[in-house]
């Protein structure tokens, strides 16, 4: 299978530049694979270094792209042979790099209003097509035309000011052919810096539009894609799979085995079962099932994901599903008591904090988080605002639910002040031994001797008075509250008068 590395421009993510190049479109129909490295760091506005160090000699960026290349060659079917490099703007001038340095390792280059790398190494014969703006300042297409074509072995500039689509006017095309056919191609336009896209739904439009990509009605994804080679073979049909149990919005607990099914024009070769973009399992044999331990996992929303892989190295994919786990007895979090103090209605409306691992895609899925940053590259905490790196399948964060809606980045035991303990409360007057009673105090019975049924000891009996006028006393033990002569103990007698609760005028009275 084919490998295309796409690399983003400045102020640019991966997720970024896939969005609008398309090239996820072109891959599924025609099978080969795309990756969008992201560059973090070290630069200005996350541009790639695109000055290089030597002959021979590739930089820190280089080095990178060509380790994930040899990465993706070693967990998938990657044809060595036709493995491709595009970029825009300063991942167009690392395409350059990378095509003089390491022309050995790919197939064919498609830099994009880029400028040239900072040292010049030796261009390679290999098919090259490079995206112009003559208005653009910072691309130098035409010199990299003219260096790349004149170095190509034997080729020679025999087309000018053609059409790569014809009736399209705000392009021109110039090419170096050998053998007749085009091994390094010139496409001249006067778009803003960026890329050229074509949204539509006809087989050659694609892409969409944004900050670096401008609707030229000419997709030029595809027109790369085209002058590789890539479009030669008829379009493939990806395996179809569906995850058929759980259902999306379960809520699930114990050992849970997953259900999928998967159908494909040729054969199914596996099925893998992700959870929150972590694989979990994989089977070769229908019907497809993946067996997880839902207790090993924190409490929270979780995304499935299954893909299905056929022989050709096509991939089907079902990842809109998730479920929730509830929590489990090791999440839980303290329960009211007899010392928790008085309850009242919404005594039971705690929110409890819920943490979920998952990839960056998987929280803006499930609604824990939404994209954010200048070109909506990023991902953020939903009502938090907590930016947790690039909206990306392989960057992986830990998010915690505070309140019911609210998400901020981090586990919750990593919640600053939160406290499960009860307070402590403690009554400083009246003196131990009394009873506040009006204006004065009353003093207690002796311990252990408050009278009730049994009788025993000191009796201490109420009398409310109210605007009703007086009732009569109550039975011994109990308090009559209004009028409507229903028994309160005397132990809530206590708690009322304490808390200020009994109706204005009521007296209390001791007798022994």
């Amino acid at each position: 299978m084919p490998l295309v590395v796409a690399l983003h421009g400045c102020f640019q993510s991966g997720a970024d530049y896939q969005l609008s190049t398309g090239w996820d479109d072109l891959a599924d129909r025609y099978g080969f694979m795309v990756v969008y490295p992201h560059k973090t760091g070290g630069t200005i506005g996350t541009c790639w270094d695109h000055a290089a160090t030597g002959t021979g000699n590739p930089n820190a960026d280089m080095t990178h792209i060509l380790g994930i290349i040899d990465e993706v060659k070693g967990s998938h079917h990657i044809d060595s042979n036709r493995v491709y490099v595009t970029g825009l703007s300063a991942g167009g001038g690392l395409t350059y790099c990378l095509m003089e340095f390491k022309g050995s390792t790919f197939a064919g280059g498609a830099p994009m209003a880029a400028p040239q790398c900072g040292t010049k190494g030796n261009p390679v014969s290999e098919a090259m097509i490079i995206w112009h703006s003559s208005s653009d300042g910072i691309s130098q297409g035409a010199a990299g035309f003219s260096r790349f074509g004149g170095a190509y072995s034997g080729a020679q500039k025999t087309v000018t000011g053609s059409r790569l689509k014809q009736g399209n006017t705000r392009h021109s095309y110039d090419a170096f052919t050998l053998n007749g056919k085009h091994v390094v191609g010139l496409v001249t336009m006067s778009n803003p810096h960026g890329i050229a896209v074509d949204p539509g739904n006809l087989d050659d439009q694609g892409g969409t539009t944004g900050s670096y990509a401008s609707d030229q009605d000419i997709w030029s994804s595809y027109y790369t894609a085209q002058f590789w080679g890539l479009l030669s073979t008829q379009p493939i049909t990806t395996p179809a799979v569906n995850i058929t149990f759980p259902a999306s919005g379960a809520q699930v607990s114990g050992t849970l085995t997953i259900e999928a099914t998967a159908t494909d024009d040729q054969s199914v070769e596996r099925v893998e079962f992700y959870v929150d973009g972590q694989l979990k399992c994989t089977d070769g044999t229908g019907p497809y099932t993946c067996v997880w331990d839902t207790s090993l996992e924190p409490s929270g929303s979780h995304a499935l994901m299954a893909k299905a892989y056929d022989p050709s190295g096509a991939v089907g994919t079902d990842d809109d599903t998730s479920v929730s786990i509830g929590i489990s007895g090791r999440d839980a979090g303290p329960l009211a008591g007899p010392d928790s103090g008085p309850l009242g209605p919404d005594a039971g409306a705690v929110f409890t904090c819920e943490e979920t691992y998952a990839s960056n895609y998987a929280h803006v899925q499930s609604g824990r988080a939404e994209r954010c940053g200048t070109y909506l590259t990023n991902a953020c905490t939903a009502g938090g605002g907590d930016d947790l790196g690039a909206w990306s399948l392989s960057i992986s964060s830990w998010v915690r639910e505070v309140r019911a809606g609210y998400f901020e980045a981090g586990r919750c035991e990593e919640v600053p002040g939160e406290d499960a303990s009860a307070p402590d409360v403690s009554v400083t007057r009246p003196d131990a031994g009394y009873l506040a009673v009006d204006t004065g105090y009353v003093p207690r019975p002796d311990a252990g001797h408050l009278a009730g049924d049994t009788g025993h000891g000191p009796r201490l009996d109420a009398q409310v008075q109210s605007d009703a006028g007086a009732a009569a006393p109550p039975e011994d033990g109990f308090l009559s509250c209004g009028t409507s002569g229903s028994p309160l103990p005397m132990v809530a007698v206590v708690a009322l008068l304490l808390l200020g609760l009994l109706p204005r005028g009521a007296r209390a009275s001791s007798r022994s």
